[in-house]
């Protein structure tokens, strides 16, 4: 049997007069005793009824798709049917704080932020911790950061945005960095971290400085904040979307391209989008500000890039209502379809998914009924309420949209720490209970988590 990851062989050694049947299964069941205590799972697996679109004759499991090994979007759906011997192989990036092994420290600084890779079970794999800029300045310490979001950049890596407490440190005395965010790469199959960009202010204003090439892409004075992603085909290319964020007389003058960066290599010349060809014509209203909240890519089943666009269109009279949009952008197709994401709240978090048409999640504010759910997937939007035993809820990677499949991020039963639920077709079908950490369980607090793009077999 296999306990916490590493192979235990029981042997049995009975005298020859105990070696009676009866005595053979008290042995035999006080062992499996044994046995099911050692491997207390850290993970729980919740009972999901068949759903409604089963159909009869076709061997289903919950959620009522056939389901295959193949998590992250395209083919089947596998995440209706996770059981503790028959799990796919996937793995999760968790930007995570653990309290118990580490002092708090001076606010300034942010917290003890760490970074793992963790299987379906809970179980670390590997640990990253992030490589800082510039961490000699006393506005950074090593180990000591802000979460700012996760970005996926090729099979196996992800790419981290950790910063500063830009907005809560003016009144610290160690702020003194000039730095407000800083990227860098993860590798889950090497295990290394590389630093590639950072976010600053210069004296010709608000830049992103690309460590590779050395080279500063300047903003204006005024360009923040800066969204980001990663080219999905191209890993060292990043992107940038900014906004002057001024009520200028040019309705798109507040607007910038939005670029793709090589970060290694400055002599490769940048890819462009002007506003005119992502976003519809009757976005661009005198008088309005348009201002870029997400900027999200993935690939289709083609191996197209698709993007999702979060634009907030400010009214500069301060007395209209501010508009909230995502728009998906393919790259043959141009813009595929938008929706209105008004009940959006702050600060925004949303997850986007690709696959079939592209598919964006997000959990609009709490009612008196509960915390809803929305996916808007081509442009229409389906929403349920999240069971009430999920509290405290964050929303995670959209895993599947036909599920819909997903994860959030929840308190746990103690309020000591935090879970990952995995809900599919509105159900409550697997838990991660806290990390294990060896032969070590904790309870962590969960600041973000991100499905590790698949590594080709």
């Amino acid at each position: 049997m296999r306990v916490m990851g590493t192979d235990v062989r029981w042997s049995v050694h009975m005298r020859h007069r105990h070696n009676t049947p009866g005595a053979t299964v008290r042995r035999l069941g006080m062992i499996a005793a044994m046995a099911l205590f050692a491997c207390a799972p850290e993970y729980e697996l919740t009972e999901a009824g068949p759903s409604d679109d089963e159909s009869e004759g076709t061997e289903t499991g919950p959620g009522g798709d056939t389901g295959n090994d193949n998590p992250g979007g395209g083919g089947q759906n596998p995440w209706g049917h996770l059981q503790p011997g028959n799990l796919p192989e996937a793995y999760f990036i968790v930007a995570y704080v653990d309290w118990t092994q580490n002092d708090p420290y001076a606010s300034c600084y942010g917290e003890p932020l760490r970074y793992a890779m963790i299987d379906l079970r809970g179980h670390v794999i590997a640990e990253f911790e992030a490589p800082s800029p510039d961490q000699d300045q006393d506005g950074l310490v090593q180990g000591y950061a802000r979460h700012r979001g996760f970005l996926p950049s090729g099979p196996g890596q992800f790419v981290a945005i950790s910063g500063t407490d830009y907005w809560e440190d003016w009144d610290c005395d160690a702020y003194g960095g000039t730095t407000d965010w800083y990227a860098w790469r993860g590798d889950g199959v090497g295990g290394g971290v590389e630093p590639l960009a950072t976010g600053l202010w210069t004296q010709e204003g608000y830049a992103t400085h690309l460590i590779g090439s050395d080279r500063d892409v300047l903003h204006g004075n005024y360009g923040y904040p800066t969204s980001l992603a990663m080219q999905p085909n191209a890993p060292d290319e990043l992107m940038l979307w900014y906004s002057d964020a001024t009520c200028a007389p040019n309705d798109l003058g507040s607007l910038h391209d939005l670029k793709a960066v090589n970060m290694a290599d400055a002599t490769i010349p940048d890819v462009s989008w002007s506003p005119d060809e992502l976003l519809p014509s009757w976005m661009h209203v005198p008088g309005r500000v348009l201002s870029p909240f997400t900027t999200a890519a993935g690939v289709d089943a083609d191996q197209n890039v698709s993007m999702l666009l979060g634009i907030d269109s400010i009214p500069c009279d301060g007395q209209s209502p501010v508009e909230r949009w995502v728009t998906a952008y393919h790259e043959v197709d141009g813009i595929t379809w938008r929706a209105n994401v008004e009940d959006l709240p702050w600060p925004y978090k949303v997850e986007y998914n690709a696959a079939d048409g592209g598919g964006v999640l997000y959990l609009p504010a709490a009612t008196e009924e509960g915390q809803p759910w929305k996916l808007v997937q081509n442009g229409r939007a389906s929403t349920d309420l999240l069971p009430a035993e999920v509290e405290n809820p964050r929303v995670g990677p959209l895993l599947d949209a036909s599920g819909p499949s997903f994860v959030v991020v929840a308190s746990n039963e103690d309020h000591t720490g935090d879970d990952l639920v995995f809900m599919h077709a509105g159900r409550d079908v697997w838990r991660i209970k806290g990390m294990r950490f060896g032969l070590d369980r904790r309870d962590v607090q969960i600041r973000d988590v991100m499905l590790l793009p698949p590594v080709a077999d």
